[in-house]
Order: C-alpha cells, then sequence, then structure tokens
C-alpha cells in the first residue's frame, strides 16, 4: 500500500531509529534536554569573523544558509563582502553545516497583485515587503487566479510615481487579472533551477549541502513541492518560536525564532527553558552582519544552552537522528560544558532579512492556478477519502500548507 510522505513523518518521528552510525566527536547520544540549532544568515564574511571564533571556543557547531551566487564576492548591500569559499570550507571543517539560501536570495513563495491587470500591460505589481521577484531578470513568472494563468519572462523592473515597485513581462499579458483574486510566484520551471543551481554550485566548491534556509522567512506548500526534490529539509519553514517537538519533526514545517533580532533575551531564555523541560529541538536564527549581532550575544546564547543542558548540534544531524536524511551524519567539533552564563544586555538584493511575524504559520500562497496542484497529485493514489484525510492532517500540523 502507498504511504504519503506525512504519514511515514508520522509514524517514523513517533518510533526510535534503530542502527543509525554517527561518528565525530559532537555527542549525537539521545539527550533528555533538548537540543538547538544555530543558523546564520546569507553567508557574509561576519559569520566567519564574528560568529566562527566563538563557536570554536565554545566547542559547538552551526548551520549557515548560504547564498551560492554571493560566494566570494560583494555579496549583498547588507553585508560588507561575503564569506569565500575558503572561509566557509574551513568552517565546515570545524563542523559547520553549509546549506542553501537559493541562488540569488529570491522569495519562493507567491505574492497578491497591488493593481488591476489589463490584457495590454506590460506590467505587474506584487505586493508584500518581501516581493523581490522582480529583482530577477530571466526568471519566469505565473500570474494566476482561480480560472487561469499566463507565464511570462521578468525583462526589467522599476517604481512608479508612487514608489510601487513592479516587474516588466516580456510581452503584454493577454488577458485581465482582479487584484483582489490574483496572485504571481515564479514558474515550476524558474523555482527548481534556482533550487537545484544553488545546491549544485555550492557542492562544486566540495560542501555536503542536505537543507535550505528559506529567504525572507517565507515558504509555503508550494514551495514545498520543488524543495523536497533537492532537500531534506527547511530550517525556517515557520517563522515563529522556535521550539518543535521532537516526536513530530516535520522537515518541511520546522520552526525558527531569531535570539538576537527581533527579540529579547527574556523571550529567548524562556525557550530555551521549554526545550530543555521538554526535550525538545530548538532552532534559532542571526544575521551576523548585523550590528546588534555581536560574538558577546553568540557566547551568551551558547553558554545558555550548556548551561541548561541542551545539546547544540547542526540541522543536519537533527533530522539525521530524527530519521530524515543521510544515514551517517558525521561532525568534528566537541561539545564543551560549563555552567556560566554571560548577562551581556542585549536582497535581487534587500536587506537580507525578514521580520518575524510571531503567527506560528507557514506564510501560505492561496488561489491555485488551473494548471497547478491538486490534492491527487500531491499524496498519490491513494483514493480521495485517503488524500482528503491526509490534507487534513497537514493542515492539522501546518496550519497554512496551501496552494
Amino acid at each position: 500500500m502507498a504511504v504519503s510522505r506525512r504519514e511515514f513523518i508520522t509514524s517514523a518521528t513517533a518510533t526510535a531509529i534503530a542502527g543509525r552510525v554517527v561518528t565525530g566527536t559532537v555527542s549525537a547520544k539521545p539527550t533528555t534536554k533538548g537540543r538547538i540549532v544555530l543558523v546564520y544568515d546569507d553567508g557574509p564574511v561576519t559569520d566567519y569573523t564574528k560568529a566562527f571564533p566563538v563557536h570554536k571556543e565554545e566547542g559547538v557547531p552551526a548551520s549557515i544558509g548560504v547564498v551560492s551566487k554571493w560566494v566570494g564576492t560583494d555579496g549583498s548591500e547588507s553585508m560588507s563582502r561575503a564569506a569565500t569559499a575558503d572561509e566557509l570550507s574551513e568552517m565546515e571543517s570545524f563542523g559547520f553545516e553549509i546549506m542553501s539560501h537559493t541562488r540569488d536570495h529570491t522569495s519562493l513563495t507567491s505574492f497578491p497583485l497591488a493593481a488591476d491587470i489589463e490584457p495590454d500591460d506590460t506590467r505587474a505589481y506584487p505586493k508584500g515587503p518581501h516581493a523581490s521577484h522582480p529583482f530577477h531578470p530571466g526568471y519566469e513568472v505565473e500570474i494566476y487566479d482561480g480560472n487561469k494563468s499566463v507565464t511570462r519572462k521578468i525583462v526589467g523592473s522599476g517604481r512608479n510615481d508612487d514608489d510601487d515597485r513592479y516587474m516588466v513581462l516580456d510581452e503584454p499579458v493577454g488577458t485581465t487579472f482582479d487584484a483582489d483574486t490574483a496572485r504571481e510566484r515564479l514558474t515550476p520551471k524558474t523555482m527548481r533551477y534556482l533550487l537545484h543551481d544553488s545546491k549544485r554550485t555550492l557542492e562544486s566548491y566540495g560542501f555536503e549541502v542536505d537543507n535550505l534556509l528559506a529567504p525572507f522567512d517565507q515558504f509555503s506548500g508550494y514551495a514545498e513541492r520543488f524543495t523536497e526534490e533537492f532537500y531534506t529539509g527547511v530550517a525556517n519553514a515557520v517563522d515563529s518560536d522556535g521550539i518543535n517537538s521532537r516526536g513530530q519533526i516535520d522537515p518541511y514545517g520546522i520552526r525558527r525564532d531569531y535570539f538576537i533580532e527581533y527579540t529579547d533575551w527574556e523571550t529567548i531564555s524562556g525557550e530555551l527553558d521549554t526545550i530543555a523541560e521538554t526535550n525538545a529541538l530548538g532552532v534559532f536564527g542571526a544575521h551576523t552582519q548585523r550590528e546588534e549581532v555581536t560574538p558577546e550575544k553568540i557566547r551568551r546564547m551558547i553558554r545558555a544552552a550548556k548551561r541548561r543542558g541542551i545539546e547544540i548540534v547542526t540541522l543536519r544531524q537533527a533530522l539525521a537522528d530524527a530519521g530524515f536524511g543521510p544515514e551517517t551524519a558525521t561532525t568534528t567539533t566537541t561539545t564543551t560544558t560549563t555552567t556560566n552564563e554571560t548577562t551581556t544586555t542585549e536582497t535581487a538584493t534587500g536587506n537580507g532579512t525578514a521580520t518575524s511575524t510571531g503567527t506560528g504559520t507557514v506564510v501560505a500562497d492561496s488561489t491555485e492556478s488551473s494548471g497547478g496542484e491538486n490534492l491527487l497529485d500531491r499524496y498519490g493514489p491513494v483514493g480521495a477519502v485517503g488524500c482528503v484525510g491526509a490534507g487534513l492532517g497537514a493542515l492539522w500540523w501546518r496550519q497554512n500548507d496551501a496552494e
């Protein structure tokens, strides 16, 4: 009998995984005090100069989401430069995990329209603070509603007199779209390209790449369709608190919080307490290129976890021990125990950051196009009733996994 991925998740994560081989010096023994993953975004040189020295001194790993096109370049406007391949390699050799952050920091979700579209229009106005598709000429975009869809190539971008951002299309849309019901998103062809090319480029440097960090903390059911073709999991599928129940891990539904930006130390301390008390998996992120992300605050987070007996691992390790990804997870660092907790007080380009919504839901793409996926396509030939049940189960675990 065919088993859906979510049925597998439910059964696999409820069962102990036997026979796993783990090498290296970071302990992979089960802990009753929980685990956390520290994730750094974008791949700036400050991952190497600011975070890496602290992690080496404390003997703990991290996971870095790297924009593959930026490696060894000036990167984005938010950083002085991006890390080089040699710098990333040194961090990986220590025990850091290199993850994809897409090819060029492209939004993977869909966006509503800010203005109606007429047949002769060659412009479309996506709405949203992270509607970055206009910055990526050459990519294909689909404009759609519940009845029709049109595919066009992005050839440029601009802003009108009201400072509204728009994308320039290679030819007129040819039909009418109402801004109240229509959306735009990257086509399946483009989604596969930017996800696969990033992984392939990073692997060409010699890195092992298993997981994705979604730009702008935006992920959806539509994005998952293509992500699961190339990656084991997504570090920030849900922008909320960073607490994930160890018995219910969905690799494409992982919750992440920030531990310095967009939060306060009291909140993070409370989340660490919960993780230790419930043996949960915590995932926390930071942008090291930001001034408020200091070595002292990174060390405070690491020592606060150690003080509570929480193990610090990579996302690859956490998912492997939950039954996802490679059967062998290799790390090379040593976790050093300490009881001292520091008390320091607390983008095409864009700024490389995303504001935490605290909603606890995946950013949902609504209104499926006529040529898109339906339940039967998604869950396979398990029958209409089974598909509906699987869909309801997915919604139970991930409140807005729609599109």
